[in-house]
Formats: C-alpha cells, structure tokens, sequence
C-alpha cells in the first residue's frame, strides 16, 4: 500500500524522531551500569576481551557559552500581538508550521535555527506573560576542575543542547552547578542546574505607593564616644516606648587616634602635658583613656602643636551606628531619638511599593538589561510619588539580565 505524506506532515515526523532520539540517547548516558560511583565499566577491545574504564562522578561550577540554537521554540500565554506577529512569519516562510496538539504549550518550527534568537526575543516583547523553552547549543571554552570523590579532574564539556527558559544573544555566558559523569577523565554526560551571577548594583526604581513603615539609622562622632555609651540604656527605653523593631546598637569601643608617621618621644611628653587624658603613644597610634572625651579639634590642635603641624591624623569612624523599624510617622523617630549628642546624620526612609524594568544598567564593564520586577523599596524620606529613586541591591545575574534584585541599605562609615 502506498502512504503519501504532505511536506508539514513530513517535517514533524522528522521533528518528532528527533527528540525521541534525543531522549533515549540522554536516558542511555544516565542511567547505563556505568554511572555509579568508580564502578569499573566495561567494553568489548578488538580481540574480543573485555577492558575495564574508569567511570565517577564530578561536580563543579561551570561557565558554558551560547553557540546557536535548534529551530523549534516550545511558548504558552502567546498575546494577540505575538500571534499575529508569528502567523505573518508563517506566511513569509521563516515559520515553517505551528502545532498546538499539546494543551500545555505550543510548538513553533522554524525553517532554520539562525532565526531563533529574534523571532523568541520579539515574542517575549509583545508579551510579558508568555513562557518559553528554547534548545540551546553551548560549549565551554577551556577546561573544568572537577572535583571527584579520586580528587580534582581536569576536563573540557563537548559541545551539548541544553534547554533555556528565555534568548540569550550567541558568545553569552551562562553559569551552571555541573554534575557531570566522566569515563576516563572525559565529560560523557552532564545535569546542569542554572546558576546565577551575584552582584552589588544601584538600580533605579519607580515609586508607585507608599507605606505608613519606617527604617531610621543614626551614626555618631568619635568624640561622643563616652557620652552615647551612657545613654546607650535610655536610648533603648526610648525606642521601646516608640513601638520600635529589629533595633540594633552597634558599639564598638575604640579610644585610638592614628598619625601618619611615629611620634618622637620629645613630641609624646610634649602630647601628655596638653591632653591629660592620653594613656599611651605607640609609634603612631596615640591611645587615650576610655573615661576622657576629647573633640577631633582639640586632638588635632594638640598634634599640630608639638610635631609643628608635621603629623596628620586619622580618627576611628562613627562608633555607634543605630537601626530600627517602626510603624507611624517620621516626626514620632525624632521625637523618641531626642538625645543631649548630635549625630553625624540621622537617615529615614520609608517603605514603598517600587518597579524596576526598562532600563539598562553598567556592571564590572557590561552592560545588562533589568527584569520587570515589583518590589518593597525603601527609599529616602521626601521621595516624590511616581518619580524615580535610586537603590542599592544584591542582583542575581542570568545571561545578559539581571533577574532578581534584593535591597541593601550599605552602611554609610565603614
């Protein structure tokens, strides 16, 4: 009996025998007699005997490098937009057919794998809910050190298909935690799990609402040292009465001035006469008692006065830094933090409801564009309504976007 097959119907045979071999060949790397741990395998040599190879397991952190991509893109949640876009792409012949058999998800066969890269990219920019799969092609450009339960083994990954949730421009890095089986100190087979690429970044974020919560922190002078270490427990009292949360004091004890140079021992008598309250001068660090309180100046004015105006000098940072949280109102912080020492800067921010996107920010040289995120962001006090504001975050990285971001409030004296 004759069977005649139209050209569609062709091509998706040949789609599907393709990924089942696809399939099976993964399914025979994983789970063949060979992959447990320094089981010794075994394969036929040209004489009829048997030879035994040596198989582990290995794990590393890998970065592997975009090649080019398979022409098939499996989407769901396609806007009109989008599909409108893909049905003049059929027309044209870049598209070559559409499946929607499966009611998971859709399947575009492209005519060749060159195209890609832009029909996936336009898809994800008419629309933002849709999801996709895309099969990658990747190498990786130099050897691994991977760590065996024998120690570490260098090896290179041959060129594999993994599978990617989004396009990502060919020559981009995508980093992975590998676990990889090796026979004979070579790669024959690998599961991957994406990893992302963690960076410090300020981003700008539109504030959309704000919130009636609060994030107060207080730094104070070095020569309040004394002084705010005695208030240290009305302080607490104070902010309890206020309602205050997570508060931290964070005191560090430092009574040590540093010159620039060694002090000569002519201009360390000298010091004692003119600051009772110095303890000791050890080459260039000059120490104090913790009971005296003496300003930046008149420590200064005291150095200038014996060495001449030779020696400079440095002074420890703010030794108090303050945080805490509360519900209300700024006025009610200014209020409960009402204390006889004036600190360096008292910062309050607010809570808001903040969007990123749309924008494209420098990292270490590169530049990545920025999810669409909404986000809890605090921001300075006075910041306008749907006006922009700048933050700092921890960003996850991924490709050439940064796909997560988490607020840090650095400290502002290290």
């Amino acid at each position: 009996m004759k069977v005649n097959f139209t050209r569609a119907q062709f091509i998706q045979a040949i789609v599907i025998i393709t990924a089942l071999a696809f399939i099976l060949s993964t399914l025979a790397t994983w789970y063949s007699g060979a992959v447990h741990k320094n089981i010794p395998a075994t394969t036929p040599s040209s004489d009829g005997t048997l030879s035994e190879e040596n198989v582990t397991m290995g794990t590393a952190k890998v970065a592997l490098i975009i090649d080019s991509y398979s022409p098939v893109i499996r989407v769901s949640g396609l806007s009109s937009q989008a599909r409108e876009y893909l049905q003049q792409l059929q027309q044209n012949g870049t598209i070559l057919y559409i499946d929607t058999s499966n009611p998971s998800y859709e399947t575009i066969a492209l005519s060749k794998g060159d195209y890609t890269y832009e029909v996936a990219s336009n898809i994800l920019a008419l629309g933002p809910n849709v999801t996709m799969l895309l099969e990658a092609y990747v190498y990786s450009d130099g050897e691994v050190k991977f760590q065996t339960q024998n120690g570490i083994v260098n090896a290179t990954i041959p060129k594999s298909r993994i599978t990617v949730a989004r396009p990502y421009p060919n020559g981009e890095r995508l980093f992975f935690n590998a676990l990889v089986q090796l026979m004979n100190g070579k790669v024959v087979g690998a599961k991957l799990t994406p990893l992302a690429v963690q960076e410090m970044v300020q981003l700008p974020v539109e504030v959309n609402a704000f919130y009636n919560k609060y994030h107060a922190r207080l730094y104070f002078n070095w020569h309040d040292r004394v002084g705010v270490e005695n208030e240290i427990a009305r302080l607490n009292e104070s902010l309890n009465t206020l309602g205050a949360r997570n508060i931290t004091l964070n005191y560090i004890r430092d009574d040590t001035v540093y010159a620039n140079r060694t002090l000569k021992s002519g201009e360390s008598a000298a010091l004692h006469v003119l600051l009772p309250g110095l303890k000791v001068v050890q080459l260039n660090k000059i120490v104090f008692y913790s009971n005296y309180s003496y300003t930046e100046d008149e420590v200064g004015s005291a150095v200038a006065n014996v060495t001449n105006g030779t020696a400079s000098l440095s002074f420890s940072p703010p030794l108090l830094m303050i945080t805490f949280d509360f519900d209300g109102n700024e006025s009610d912080a200014v209020a409960a933090l009402t204390l006889p020492y004036t600190p360096i800067s008292s910062d309050v921010y607010r809570l808001s409801n903040a969007t990123t996107g749309g924008v494209n920010v420098n990292v270490k040289g590169k530049s990545y564009d920025v999810d669409s995120m909404e986000l809890n962001v605090w921001v300075p006090v006075g910041t306008a309504l749907n006006r922009l504001a700048f933050a700092d975050f921890e960003v996850s990285i991924v490709g050439d976007r940064i796909i997560e971001a988490k607020q840090v409030i650095p400290p502002k004296y290290q």
